[in-house]
């Protein structure tokens, strides 16, 4: 005769670890039922045991469905919020380009006028400013062409190619291959 056990059922809590625990000890309690034990109540209880397990597995499914199907809904909010921000960005660029144009236009008609100093309008006080000299690249500049001392070097990881090569077999030091699954929704 098998060893006859009580099986706990997780708390109201449990998590989908817990849950798969609890039908993992019912299913090796079933395995290990002897023939003359199948017809005994305490088979008839592992039983009931593993469909409210199943129950209990489905609701927790259920629930995390429910639970991505919102963070789609949010994604897709945001994803909507992005692009609004993304057109009212480009507009705010195109007026800001705009408005460097008057300004130069201004600055332009103030210097013809010989202007020195500020005027003001009700708009606000238009003055002429000297600023710090920003480098301006023409369309002869070749970066390869500079001394070492004039450039910056950025290192990357190819990735593909390391992948590739722990395909092969190849050791490469703090590099790993890592497994992965997914879950795959259907509607």
């Amino acid at each position: 005769m098998s060893n006859l056990r009580t099986i706990d059922a997780p708390g109201d809590a449990a998590t989908t670890f817990d849950l798969y625990a609890w039908a993992s000890n019912i299913a090796g309690a079933i395995l290990h039922l002897e023939p003359d034990e199948w017809d005994s109540a305490y088979a008839d209880g592992l039983k009931a045991q593993a469909g409210a397990c199943i129950a209990e597995i489905e609701a927790k499914v259920r629930a995390i469905g429910a639970l991505r199907q919102r963070f789609i809904a949010e994604s897709e909010l945001i994803k909507q919020n992005v692009q609004q921000l993304q057109a009212a960005k480009r507009r705010a660029d195109a007026n800001r380009a705009k408005m460097d144009e008057l300004a130069k236009l201004a600055l332009e008609a103030l210097e013809q006028m010989g202007q020195k100093g500020s005027v003001r309008t009700p708009e606000g006080t238009v003055f002429v400013a000297n600023r710090a000299p920003k480098v301006v690249y023409g369309e002869s500049f070749d970066v390869d062409a500079l001394d070492a001392g004039f450039q910056t070097v950025s290192v990357k990881a190819n990735t593909a190619a390391i992948k590739a090569a722990l395909q092969a077999g190849q050791k490469i030091d703090g590099a790993t291959l890592e497994a992965l699954r997914s879950v795959t929704w259907r509607q």
